[in-house]
Parts: structure tokens; sequence; C-alpha cells
């Protein structure tokens, strides 16, 4: 399935959402972070969100890369 980009998306949203994922892991932890959670705090929907990540999972191991 494709998904449509908006004008704001790319490396900036993608960057929007591991910044989020480092606020909440840091406040709740991995287990207790939803995706919904994200999509709460970045103001996305499910299909912008899985547009950049298969899973919370594979979010976690791209913040992790960069640290």
């Amino acid at each position: 399935m494709l998904i449509k980009l908006q004008q704001e998306d790319g490396p900036e949203l993608r960057g929007r959402i591991k910044e989020a994922a480092c606020a909440l892991f840091d406040a709740n932890g991995f287990d207790n972070t939803t995706v919904a959670d994200l999509l709460v705090q970045v103001r996305i929907d499910e299909q912008r969100f899985y547009a950049y990540f298969r899973s919370l999972d594979e979010l976690l191991e791209a913040v992790w890369s960069e640290l």
C-alpha cells in the first residue's frame, strides 16, 4: 500500500517521531509506551507512523543506533 506523504514528512517527521519516542521511553519505559502514545505526542495518524517504522521495536532500534 502506498501512502502519500505530506510536505512536512520526510527526515523532519522521522526525527520528531524519534525524539518523542526518546522522551516517552525515558518517562514511561519501553514496555509502557504504545504507538497510540506516540501518535498523540507527535500529532500524526497511525498510517504516517507506519510509513516510517514497522513497529515500536524498529523505532527503538533506530533510536538506539543514534546514541
